[in-house]
């Protein structure tokens, strides 16, 4: 191993002096909380890096900044927990292939309904991840295929980056506002069907407003 003798350089007087806020074992569920298992090693901070950590029985209780657990599910509880496990042992884990070909099962669709009706729609789509979703359905409902011709987009200047992909693969007009500022998208509005599209062009045949719910990177609800 040619590099063999750099990265033993670099474990044992680089990687090691900070190796402690990498690795940390927990305890439990990574839930909104977690414990962490507290480590320790002989040494002091000079010589500590010459030998490697071991866990104690203290643990620590932190609050989970660093999962995708948004809706809580991830942790122990007595509702959830019980419900998934029925589903995974009569579903399976995951039927191996797209929506579009051959993923589809009954349960989606009762989904589906179930979202529909409580939206009080015709029916509904759901898909199991976020980034796939934008970018896929916004080109198919901003006709991708007619390049995007006479659809204007106005969307939030803090989209999610999925959503400003789906955008722009879908060929149409796409004109930013400001975060969470309804005068201006009002303004926005505004011009665009008094002005209609550039070069006399005529009207827009459709304008969507694009934001989000939750804007997950800042945390902010979207002002409806």
């Amino acid at each position: 191993r040619w590099n063999s003798g750099w990265v033993e350089f670099y474990k044992a007087h680089m990687y090691k002096l900070y190796v402690d806020c990498f690795n940390r074992p927990i305890a439990n569920a990574p839930d909104s909380t977690f414990d962490v298992i507290e480590r320790e090693r002989p040494g002091g901070h000079f010589f500590g890096p010459l030998h490697d950590f071991r866990c104690t029985e203290r643990v620590r209780t932190c609050i989970n900044l660093g999962s995708y657990n948004y809706l809580g599910f991830g942790g122990v509880d007595r509702f959830c927990v019980p419900q998934a496990r029925q589903a995974a042992l009569e579903h399976g884990w995951s039927t191996g292939a797209p929506r579009s070909e051959g993923g589809t099962l009954q349960v989606h669709r009762d989904l589906e309904r179930e979202v529909a009706s409580f939206l009080s729609k015709e029916d509904a789509l759901v898909l199991g991840m976020g980034f796939a979703t934008n970018s896929t359905i916004l080109p198919a409902l901003f006709e991708a295929q007619a390049g995007g011709s006479g659809v204007l987009v106005l969307s939030d200047e803090l989209n999610h980056r999925s959503i400003v992909e789906g955008v722009r693969l879908s060929g149409a007009t796409v004109r930013a506002f400001a975060h969470n500022n309804m005068p201006e998208l009002e303004a926005a509005l505004q011009r665009a069907v008094t002005e209609g599209q550039p070069g006399a062009a005529g009207p827009w045949r459709k304008i969507f407003i694009v934001v989000e719910g939750i804007y997950s990177m800042e945390g902010d609800f979207c002002r409806l």
